[in-house]
């Protein structure tokens, strides 16, 4: 390997406060902060260092950290390397792969290593890796060209549609069998029947803006960049009377109020499988504030769904559906209501979405 040439990432300026940390934790501190890229000779890895630097260059810190162990660091092809090191010497780096979920990682690093390679995987996309200089290497240069690919992004457009029971078995669909339904149709390819999908949607946004038994209860609209998550959060907090017996009196009285939240949880992941398609992983909770039992104590329905589905750019899918109630008199909205109270009546929230790439390589 030639001697150390400075260059741009190895006079950037560093700010460090550590103390007895092991050699491979501050490694990865430097990768994290400041895209340093370093591989270091096996045995050193766990030495612990202290070192305590403000608006240093990189490459000084990385010196004042080899010569702690009487060795050097040099710097080659964007990599710094701790030890005087040849291929087939082993060796250890830690670095950041983005994009790629952990199985995926897991997979692509081990394509990458030697028969005597090892490495740990993060949820974070941190990679520790031992094999030998010449496997640390190829790694490096996989994580750098995926560095360099153009990352998509998604536009998801959510519909979370409130239908009664009448008017779903009026349009055919019985709310007993909405999820295979849901799963038929989220796992259904453009050729399957997404026109009909659309079609489907469309009049049930209609019945929603002309009629009292369907309603939209969210339409959240979400950007999404590849492998990131999208949180939506909409509720209210209910006050629900906490009551005691007057010594005085020996009648209840209020004597303060215990809060209840209700509303409604939207959590999306999308990551691409290929240039027009990704896997879209989606959470929706729901809770409903039923009723108040003898005024007072409250009765909650929570629903959830969680699916995970191969979509297309352009679809339309149904994904899934949460039981709730309301009263015959209340058109949206969760329903609050005493026990005494019977004429509430199922419905469903059907939970549809559009779904968008708007940016990336088209590969045309």
């Amino acid at each position: 390997m030639p001697d150390f040439a400075p260059d741009e990432q190895a006079e950037s300026l560093v700010s460090l406060s550590v103390h007895q940390v092991p050699l491979v934790h501050v490694l990865r501190l430097l990768h994290d902060r400041h895209g340093v890229s370093s591989i270091v000779a096996q045995g050193l890895e766990d030495r612990l260092v202290s070192i305590e630097c403000t608006d240093v260059p990189v490459s000084e810190v990385m010196g004042r950290l080899a010569r702690r162990f009487g060795s050097t660091a040099i710097i080659s092809g964007g990599l710094w390397y701790f030890g005087d090191l040849t291929g087939e010497d082993r060796a250890v780096t830690v670095l950041r792969v983005p994009r790629l979920n952990r199985e995926d990682l897991s997979a692509a690093i081990s394509a990458q290593m030697g028969q005597t390679g090892r490495s740990w995987v993060g949820d974070d996309g941190i990679v520790v890796v031992s094999d030998t200089v010449d496997g640390l290497q190829r790694i490096h240069r996989f994580a750098s060209q995926l560095a360099l690919l153009e990352s998509p992004t998604w536009v998801l457009q959510l519909y979370l549609v409130t239908v009664s029971e009448s008017r779903a078995k009026s349009w055919g669909l019985d709310l007993d069998h909405l999820v295979s339904y849901s799963a038929t149709y989220a796992s259904g390819s453009m050729i399957a029947g997404a026109a009909g999908l659309s079609v489907g949607l469309d009049s049930v946004l209609f019945a929603a803006s002309s009629s009292t038994d369907t309603h939209i209860q969210a339409r959240p609209l979400l950007l999404v960049s590849d492998g990131e998550r999208a949180i939506m959060s909409s509720g209210r907090v209910v006050p629900v009377p906490r009551r005691s017996v007057s010594p005085e009196t020996g009648q209840a009285i209020v004597v303060g109020y215990d809060e209840v939240t209700i509303g409604l949880d939207v959590d999306v992941t999308v990551r691409e499988t290929s240039l027009q398609t990704a896997r879209l992983t989606l959470d929706v909770r729901q809770s409903q504030l039923l009723e108040l039992v003898a005024d007072e104590v409250p009765v909650t329905l929570r629903d959830a769904i969680r699916t995970t589905a191969i979509i297309r750019s352009g679809g339309v899918y149904l994904l899934g559906s949460l039981d709730s109630y309301r009263t015959s008199d209340t058109s949206s909205g969760p329903i609050i209501h005493t026990a005494q109270q019977t004429d509430a009546t199922r419905s469903s929230t059907l939970v549809w979405a559009r779904v968008y790439r708007i940016a990336g390589p088209s590969g045309e």
